[in-house]
């Protein structure tokens, strides 16, 4: 009943920013409507992340439909919870991002609207069991993302960066509709659990069917080498429509993945290894575009591919652990992906709100342009440092703890022969590597771009950014903190779909196996949660009891002020081809 309430506040909506009066009344109907579905979907999803049974519901619909079924497990309502929540704080960012169109006689609550179909579409994929209705899902959070990514379309580089991303995510779609026409030509269904049946088939047609699967979901989470619409559609998109592409649409991607691994059985070890392979693969290139890149906004989508690769090691890592029949392994691989997917949600959403707020009000994205916005910028500077931060990886913050379990899976001793080991070990390095790369591309971005002064006059920032836009980056850095102070409370929220997942490949969910990742964190946790507070308490102590201090200049080397001429650029150090 919640979830149908969701839809219909949804549709509804979506209907009235399209034909009330007035941009600003239009827009705030449809956050209202938002904030409505959220409330429903969060009241009859919470329950069931938390361990409660599965909903489920069959809706009668004529030919060629048929009856559909509708299910909630634990694994859908771990991707309700976060994606419907996130894209009404993108809706709120909009509110400001968007406030020089208010005023217009541009149709805003269009754009709006799209946000609502957006919300819709996530309902569809992530409780209907039938394929025809999850194409449809598919389909809608296609369009409706092209259509909010040409927002300027009339700027000519814009459309071509719809284009570009409406062809892509329409051959992910032709996949995916090749790989359900084969499941229900082999079983005579189009219902998903019977067509489990035939993955779960030992046979050549099955192997074809994940691959054509993986490469459909690939294109839609920008795996390396299908992520080549990624930088243009982020570069072109309005901010909050960037920061929903990478920490929400994107994840239906990882949704199909996990989805369909819990049909398939046990996986041989040749489709574990292809899943580690790419994901790996992923991941350093995505690091390496990152750390080149002169557009920010850029920078923060080819983070993406990065990320998505991070959480694709945990997913092979799963299906490693199925082919030996090692149930904690098992365990680690779905708790590390899971927690990377909401965490890069967490941290890349603000990122890209704060992308968006330097560029609202220094009007560019350009690194070689931008410095000093931490002197006219405080609240997103704030925002960006977290954020990066934690998009590093670096401890104590959220981006740590998915890594970490990561990390435990890749050096513990359960693969079964020694050369199984060493290649875990060598994905483990690269994954190291990775990390290494990341973090040089957020501090050079975050130095060049906050820190000195301004390299070009016609880009100092006159203000922070509006207030709505700072509520919903501080909605995002509410969950990054909240995550990296109770991380055992993390991994609560996503205990229940791991243990799904592991009925659903046949394994005892106990307790030792459950709870494993967590009992690993949690030394880590606890000197975590000793050192923060040892560096508070040091920091209060010297803010008491050390007396303010004059800085006096004892060597200027000549130079009364810094100009921009002697400030690190962004390309400094690089040779002129990265650069």
């Amino acid at each position: 009943m919640s979830l149908f309430v969701a839809t219909i506040a949804l549709v509804i909506g979506a209907a009235l920013a399209l034909i009330v009066r007035g941009n600003a009344v239009r827009a705030w109907l449809s956050v209202v409507s938002q904030a409505v579905a959220t409330v429903a979907v969060l009241w009859a999803a919470l329950p069931v992340l938390l361990g409660a049974p599965a909903l489920e519901t069959v809706v009668h619909w004529p030919a060629p439909l048929g009856n559909i079924r509708l299910q909630v497990g634990a694994l859908d309502a771990f991707f309700l919870c976060f994606s419907l929540p996130m894209t009404l704080f993108g809706a709120i960012y909009a509110l400001g991002y968007l406030r020089p169109a208010m005023n217009t006689t541009r149709h805003v609550g269009a754009h709006f609207g799209l946000l609502n179909l957006t919300s819709l579409s996530f309902l569809i994929i992530y409780s209907t069991e039938h394929s025809l209705a999850f194409l449809l899902g598919w389909e809608l959070a296609a369009l409706a993302a092209w259509l909010l990514v040409i927002w300027d379309y009339e700027n000519q580089k814009i459309r071509f960066a719809g284009f570009n991303y409406l062809v892509s995510t329409h051959i992910s779609f032709l996949l995916l509709v090749a790989a359900f026409v084969i499941g229900a030509d082999q079983m005579q269904s189009n219902d998903l659990d019977v067509l489990g049946g035939f993955l779960r088939q030992d046979s050549f047609l099955r192997d074809v069917t994940f691959v054509v699967l993986m490469t459909s979901f690939g294109l839609k989470s920008a795996f390396f080498p299908f992520h080549t619409w990624l930088p243009r559609a982020h570069s072109a998109a309005p901010a909050h429509v960037s920061a929903l592409m990478s920490g929400v649409i994107h994840k239906a991607g990882i949704f199909g993945m996990l989805k369909f691994t819990g049909m398939m059985g046990t996986p041989p070890a040749w489709m574990g290894w292809y899943v580690v392979g790419f994901s790996i693969l992923s991941a350093v290139m995505g690091a390496l575009y990152t750390v080149s890149q002169r557009d920010l906004k850029r920078m923060l989508g080819y983070s993406s591919t990065e990320n998505v690769g991070i959480a694709g090691i945990g997913l092979g890592l799963a299906y490693l652990g199925m082919t030996w029949d090692r149930p904690v392994l098992v365990a680690i691989g779905f708790t590390g992906a899971l927690l990377h997917v909401l965490n890069h949600a967490l941290f890349k959403c603000m990122l890209f709100y704060a992308a968006g707020a330097v560029y609202r009000m220094a009007h560019t994205v350009d690194l070689e342009r931008l410095g000093g916005l931490r002197r006219t910028m405080p609240w997103t500077t704030l925002f960006f440092l977290i954020g990066s931060l934690a998009i590093a990886g670096l401890p104590p913050l959220n981006g740590f703890v998915s890594e970490f379990v990561l990390y435990s899976g890749l050096v513990s001793d359960l693969p079964p022969t020694a050369l199984d080991r060493g290649l875990l070990l060598a994905v483990m390095a690269l994954l190291a590597f990775v990390g290494g790369v990341s973090a040089l591309a957020v501090v050079r971005a975050f130095g060049v771009a906050f820190l000195g002064v301004p390299r070009d006059p016609n880009c100092v920032a006159q203000g922070e950014a509006a207030l709505l836009m700072r509520v919903a980056m501080g909605l995002h850095l509410l969950g990054v903190l909240v995550v990296a102070a109770m991380p055992l409370g993390a991994f609560a929220l996503v205990r229940a779909p791991v243990v799904s997942l592991l009925h659903e490949h046949g394994f005892a969910a106990t307790a030792p196996i459950v709870f494993a990742p967590a009992v690993a964190f949690a030394p880590v946790a606890w000197a975590l949660g000793g050192l923060v507070v040892a560096v508070v308490v040091v920091g209060l102590l010297r803010r008491v009891w050390v007396r303010e201090s004059v800085a006096h200049r004892t060597w200027g080397c000549g130079y009364t002020a810094p100009t921009s001429r002697i400030r690190c650029s962004r390309s400094a150090g690089m040779p002129d081809s990265a650069a």
